[in-house]
């Protein structure tokens, strides 16, 4: 064996040994996206268990500093949506500083306006199938009125009949 061949197998097999140690590179960018922000989401509740925050609003605004951009300032779907969820957010984590709420019933609060977000969501994924469904259907009507209105050019030669 020659010695460049041997730099190419070795090569060859770091690369494969590399790309079975990331998942042949499978994670999307809004998958890559969405753990930064659930971590730093999570980093910021921290904050609060370990009472660097003294306020359920400081955590929000962690939030806001954090997470948001990570929704924001790419292009995920629907950022209005990440923007009303921490919108929601807030306004429990005000009411659970005022004490008009415990932090059991802001933590239910927050799961309700998972909820509610990931519905509108839904809704939103739903109309946008029956529009692509649509289009389809009017681009197929189309194309079969097309084809069965267009003039046909045919010819032959020996036993074949060619037409277009």
């Amino acid at each position: 064996m020659t010695n460049a061949f041997q730099n190419f197998n070795m090569n060859l097999c770091l690369a494969l040994a590399l790309l079975a140690l990331n998942g042949c590179g499978l994670e999307s960018p809004s998958d890559i996206m969405d753990k930064n922000a659930v971590t730093a989401g999570q980093q910021c509740d921290q904050m609060k268990s370990i009472k660097v925050f003294k306020k359920w609003s400081e955590v929000s605004d962690c939030y806001d500093k954090t997470v948001l951009p990570i929704y924001t300032k790419t292009n995920y779907p629907n950022p209005d949506l990440i923007e009303l969820l921490y919108a929601k957010y807030r306004v429990i984590h005000e009411q659970m500083d005022e004490k008009k709420i415990s932090s059991s019933e802001g933590d239910l609060q927050k799961k309700q306006a998972i909820v509610y977000v990931n519905n509108i969501f839904s809704q939103r994924a739903a109309v946008d199938a029956e529009e692509e469904a649509a289009s389809a259907a009017s681009y197929n009507a189309i194309m079969q009125n097309y084809n069965a209105n267009r003039p046909r050019t045919c010819s032959g030669y020996g036993n074949s009949v060619t037409c277009y």
